[in-house]
């Protein structure tokens, strides 16, 4: 089948996969080929925020190139890759107007110069709801977000695309509960598909020696936290960890989009910044619990949080704040949910004092076994199928 997939850039997923580079590198390895075509921001750039220039100028030339064929080591070919030069004012109705018939119009040229028939268009983005009307195709619209719960977005606006692209799909597919009953108020034809996790990846570091240890971690016991550092991670709930279990260590892996000077004053926390997908094993190798600090709001009740399945396939403790998809995990040992800051540091705590063995890591890592990527991908295609073969029929 033909694939095409609107979402962030695919070049993020060399230190930040998402759930849409995931699906996509699934789709390929299962056969099936892939037009994956850079959607734009969904907030207006900053005028004065150096990183939004660069980002700027790099969508700016990327639009040169035309498709492009991306020969991804270990995957078939398959993979094209297209990013129109839009415009970036999502809070404008012209600009989104005239952006949903660049992006239309970009597809269906792309697709017709790599002979994608009877293609299948799915956005991972609010912004499309006039292409997801328009393909000729069959349209999904994959929702992994809350979006008018972001800080950065306008909520409104937010709002209006959500449920304009929910009643312009054939088909809506949601990553959590909390999202599957908004996108219902909106559509009849709605699907839950929670997210996956690369389990033989993940999984591999299970036996390890001391002196595999990745050089910038400290020594001692670790509490570990991987992914971007933004507006709903609970800065205050970290530094209170930390100086609840000095002097051991709280160590964090990935971007920050917020300032994060408080952390950086705590002696106990390390602020490693991002690493290579493929390194990250060998760092939940060593971490003795995993920790989402997340704030519980709005946005988070609806998040599906992939470092979840991916730090309980490495073997990992984990302990959370009440998010309602980590909830569903909880089992008063290996998953535990913290309900307050005191309650979130004296789990850590009771980690550290009752380290896992080899065989209770290799028992967290067994429970997450068969929510692979592959999987969810595999009930994705049976879903669209299934839409593909009721638009026939009628």
């Amino acid at each position: 089948m033909n694939f095409v997939i609107v979402a962030n850039a695919w070049q993020d997923r060399l230190t930040n996969p998402t759930s849409k580079h995931h699906i996509a590198i699934e789709l390929l390895k299962a056969g099936h080929r892939v037009l994956w075509i850079t959607g734009t921001g969904m907030r207006r750039p900053g005028m004065f925020s150096r990183r939004d220039w660069k980002r700027a100028a790099r969508k700016i030339m990327d639009s040169f190139w035309g498709v492009r064929n991306q020969d991804v080591p270990s995957l078939p070919r398959g993979l094209h890759v297209i990013s129109p030069f839009v415009l970036p004012f999502p809070e404008s109705t012209l600009a989104r107007v005239v952006n949903n018939a660049v992006y239309l119009r970009s597809a269906l040229k792309a697709c017709r110069k790599l002979s994608f028939e009877n293609a299948i268009l799915i956005s991972f983005l609010p912004l499309t709801p006039g292409m997801l009307r328009r393909w000729p195709g069959v349209s999904v619209y994959y929702c992994v977000d809350r979006w008018d719960a972001f800080r950065a977005y306008n909520s409104e606006t937010m709002a209006q695309l959500h449920s304009e692209s929910c009643r312009s799909a054939d088909l809506v597919i949601a990553s959590s509960t909390d999202l599957s009953k908004r996108c219902l108020e909106h559509c009849a034809n709605v699907k839950l598909i929670t997210h996956g996790v690369q389990h033989s990846h993940f999984a591999s570091k299970l036996s390890v020696s001391a002196d595999e240890r990745p050089k910038d971690l400290p020594d001692g016991l670790i509490a570990g936290f991987i992914g971007l550092l933004s507006d709903w991670v609970d800065l205050d709930l970290i530094v209170a960890t930390a100086r609840a279990i000095a002097p051991s260590h709280v160590v964090l892996i990935g971007n920050a989009d917020i300032p994060i000077e408080m952390l950086r004053k705590e002696a106990n926390i390390h602020v490693l910044g991002p690493r290579k997908f493929q390194d990250l094993p060998s760092y939940m190798a060593f971490f003795d619990v995993g920790i989402i600090p997340f704030k519980v709001n709005e946005l988070t009740r609806a998040v599906n949080p992939l470092k979840l399945r991916e730090m309980m396939a490495a073997g990992v403790p984990v302990v959370s704040t009440a998010l309602p998809e980590v909830e569903n995990y909880a089992d008063g040992k290996a998953v535990l949910i913290g309900q307050n800051a005191v309650e979130f540091t004296d789990y850590v705590r009771k980690l550290f004092r009752e380290p896992s063995s080899h065989e209770q890591r290799k028992a967290i890592s067994d429970r997450v076994f068969v929510e692979t990527w592959e999987s969810k991908v595999r009930k994705l295609v049976e879903e669209v199928c299934c839409i593909t073969a009721n638009v026939r029929t009628e």
